[in-house]
């Protein structure tokens, strides 16, 4: 969980299960190089792997048949946000088993986890490992590949293709796996909803009008305390978080709505 927090009037952008709020001097920043608010909080839903590989972010599934897969879909698509080189977190750690190129799928990369457990990653840029190299979950060693970049003729937008199979080679012509189980299996402990790092982070808002009134929130709760000062908004929070430091940043009425609305209360 990422969470930017400030008045800077920016509305606060709801991705997945996340919601993101900027912060002091955020708009001036992001303005400076260029980047959309909207585009800055998406990217922030990936820089994690519970996050990038939440099912909110799950494409195509493995075995579909559609438009874009004719035949059975071989592998799972994480989507990327936007037109944008993503970097790939590795799922689980092993060895690199192997680096190629394909008309098909791109460059790409395969992670031997175990004797015949292969995950294979597709539609990448930038691979920054070769073949006896040892990944640790959550390396950043490749991209997305997008418009412009060598991709292969099955891309149909930014995302990752992962598949899985039992030997090396499966990962292109061979025997596949379905690797959502796996995927599950990593951020949840194989559960179907997963739970996220820093699912218990919290801010908290303080309006002084036309009640003064601060709220405690995160992602998956809003608790509001009206009729109390900022003093002792600030005192409960450092009771909460254990920290004196962590303290209320005042807002204005129509930012504390935008806020709460964004969070789902």
């Amino acid at each position: 969980m990422m969470w930017i927090m400030s008045d800077d009037g920016l509305p606060p952008v709801r991705f997945g299960r996340r919601t993101f709020v900027a912060v002091g001097g955020a708009a001036a920043i992001l303005a400076s190089i260029g980047v959309a608010w909207p585009d800055a909080a998406r990217a922030m839903g990936f820089g994690t792997v519970q996050d990038f590989y939440d099912p909110s972010h799950w494409g195509s599934r493995f075995g579909v048949i559609d438009a874009d897969h004719p035949t059975p879909h071989r592998g799972l698509d994480i989507v990327t946000p936007g037109e944008s080189n993503t970097p790939v977190p590795i799922l689980r750690s092993g060895t690199i088993a192997s680096v190629g190129s394909s008309p098909v799928i791109g460059n790409y990369f395969v992670v031997q986890v175990a004797p015949g457990d292969f995950d294979g990653y597709a539609h990448q840029i930038s691979i920054t490992r070769s073949a006896g190299q040892a990944v640790s979950q959550g390396d950043f060693i490749s991209q997305t590949a997008k418009s412009g970049d060598f991709h292969g003729t099955a891309w149909s937008g930014c995302h990752l293709h992962l598949t899985n199979s039992p030997t090396v080679g499966g990962i292109i012509s061979g025997t596949v796996r379905d690797p959502a189980p796996i995927v599950l299996g990593v951020i949840n402990g194989g559960g179907s909803t997963p739970t996220h790092a820093g699912e218990q982070d919290m801010l908290m808002i303080y309006v002084a009008t036309p009640t003064p009134t601060f709220a405690v929130f995160g992602p998956n709760f809003w608790w509001e305390f009206p009729g109390s000062d900022l003093a002792s908004a600030n005192s409960l929070m450092a009771q909460i978080a254990g920290s004196t430091s962590i303290g209320a940043t005042t807002v204005t009425p129509a930012y504390w709505s935008a806020i709460k609305a964004a969070t789902g209360h």
